[in-house]
């Protein structure tokens, strides 16, 4: 099973959206793996999550970084969905 997630990550001045494609045998395997992949954004697996905004604080809270999903997609569906998003014709 294929699952989406779309990491945002702020720093106060900027903000950046990140698509990603997960690999799991169900959703509570696919949270998990999101919840890896964004608490080692910046390789600190040490990074501290804030309950109020539900995400991870890096640099003493001066970049935050939280995602919305996981979403069950397929394969073909991300990938239709990125060609149209980076496709200028």
């Amino acid at each position: 099973m294929y699952f989406t997630i779309r990491v945002q990550e702020r720093n106060g001045e900027e903000e950046y959206g990140y698509d990603f494609l997960i690999k799991a045998d169900n959703i509570e395997e696919a949270i998990k793996k999101a919840d890896n992949h964004v608490k080692t954004w910046y390789t600190d697996p040490n990074a501290a999550y804030n309950v109020e905004t539900d995400e991870y604080e890096f640099f003493g809270g001066s970049i935050t970084i939280g995602y919305n999903g996981p979403n069950k997609t397929t394969k073909k569906k991300f990938t239709d969905v990125l060609i149209k998003q980076y496709t200028v014709e």
